[in-house]
């Protein structure tokens, strides 16, 4: 009785000492048959565990976190929170509710509305080049996440089965952070004269998003390839081809959601009034590096909104903006939004329409080191209206050689702008 009650003071005092040493519940065991959960992988127990049988795998290979001795066990341990690799193969559509584990689909999959829901936290779904078809019957997504984080969604192909479905969505997460969308195909279907509002990826409340190396399309009417709502802050998009085709569709749609990065994607949409980057009350966002296009009619290749909340403090940078859409602008800012700066970037257009349009209060811009070559008749390189002061242009070059071109003109109590070193030809007037 002693001696077990010695023992058990024993493995009492161990556990203290690994408290103490680690800074954290490094291991739990019960006396008798010194047994632990899935937080250690040890070759050993009971008094066959001494420093050679009795180590902790590290993801990066066997080390060990600190040192015990005792009159019974020796050798060292090591602490695994959760993280070694669960892989879970399976060959249907549902919950995915184990946390840390890697699901694998085996097989493609059909799915009535909904296919798989995520609800547990840092759940990986590699869909190793197999097809999600969901909402064949009815509304659904094909993966969908309320609350959880750090979920990692990649290699798939994904499609909405039905073309008349509404509010089906692709790839859905909610009110979460830090969730990974990468390799996948994704595309929605609908009329393209009826209101569906189908999306490729719709990030709602989600913060930290990366949506990196897709494919998404959609091709319905109030539609949009990305679609970022409601404070979904700090999301990178990088090296994605975005398309959306349908009337008031969009590439990708920010609606206020700020300090996201928009990076080497190609983005181009089609319709009347689509734009294939909108930033609706969204601010601090750097546009970098992309290749935006728009077809259609009444559409804007870049389109920057405040209504009432901010939209001031993005960057539009290093971008080639091409706007074949009728009476479309390039570079569209409205609304008393300030401190945009538009930078060293390749603006065209073959069509009517304007280089850059800066409309109503819309002050403090730098416009600086841009080229804009405008190739439709009654085109203007640069156009500053009502109220719109205080902006900077320098170092652009400015072309409008069609018939009735114009390169600058000032409107409307635009007051105060800052004109330097800019070259302009025109057929009408380089500027007024």
């Amino acid at each position: 009785r002693e001696r077990m009650v010695s023992k058990k003071f024993k493995y009492f005092t161990l556990g203290i000492l690994i408290l103490l040493i680690a800074g954290v519940i490094a291991f739990q065991m019960t006396s008798s048959s010194f047994t632990g959960r899935n937080k250690f992988d040890f070759g050993g127990s009971g008094t066959q565990a001494d420093s050679i049988n009795f180590i902790q795998r590290f993801i990066f290979g066997n080390q060990p976190v600190s040192q015990y001795e005792s009159s019974t066990y020796s050798g060292r341990f090591g602490i695994l929170d959760d993280v070694e690799d669960n892989i879970v193969n399976i060959s249907g559509c549902g919950n995915l509710s184990i946390k840390n584990a890697i699901y694998t689909l085996n097989q493609s999959v059909n799915s009535s509305g909904t296919c798989f829901t995520v609800v547990a936290e840092n759940v990986t779904l590699n869909c190793n080049a197999t097809t999600i078809n969901y909402t064949q019957t009815t509304t659904g997504y094909a993966v969908t996440s309320n609350g959880y984080n750090f979920s990692t969604i990649k290699n798939c192909k994904i499609v909405q089965g039905r073309t008349n479905a509404a509010n089906s969505y692709g790839i859905y997460l909610r009110n979460g952070y830090n969730s990974t969308i990468q390799n996948n195909n994704i595309s929605t279907l609908g009329s393209t004269s009826s209101v569906l509002s189908n999306y490729g990826v719709y990030l709602y409340g989600f913060v930290g998003g990366v949506i990196n190396k897709n494919n998404i399309s959609t091709s319905a009417r109030d539609s949009y390839a990305v679609y970022l709502r409601s404070q979904s802050n700090l999301s990178n998009m990088t090296s994605n081809i975005i398309n959306s085709q349908g009337n008031n569709g969009h590439g990708i749609y920010s609606y206020q959601s700020s300090s996201n990065i928009i990076n080497n994607n190609n983005i181009s949409s089609s319709g009347n009034g689509a734009y294939a980057l909108y930033l609706y009350e969204s601010e601090n966002s750097n546009i970098t590096l992309n290749n935006l296009t728009t077809f259609g009619t009444n559409g804007h290749t870049i389109f920057i909104y405040e209504a009432t909340n901010s939209a001031d403090n993005n960057k539009i940078d290093s971008n080639y903006i091409d706007s074949k859409a009728y009476v479309g602008n390039n570079i569209h800012i409205a609304g008393s939004v300030t401190n945009t700066k538009i930078i060293n970037n390749t603006i065209v257009s073959s069509i009517r329409g304007y280089g850059i349009y800066l409309y109503n209060k819309v002050n403090y811009t730098v416009v600086n080191s841009n080229t804009i070559n405008m190739g439709g008749s009654n085109s203007y390189g640069i156009y500053t209206r009502t109220y719109s002061s205080n902006n900077n242009f320098t170092n652009n070059n400015v072309s409008a050689l069609n018939i009735s071109g114009s390169g600058f003109v000032f409107e409307t109590y635009s007051d105060s702008n800052i004109l330097i070193n800019n070259t302009v030809k025109s057929t009408t007037y380089p500027l007024t």
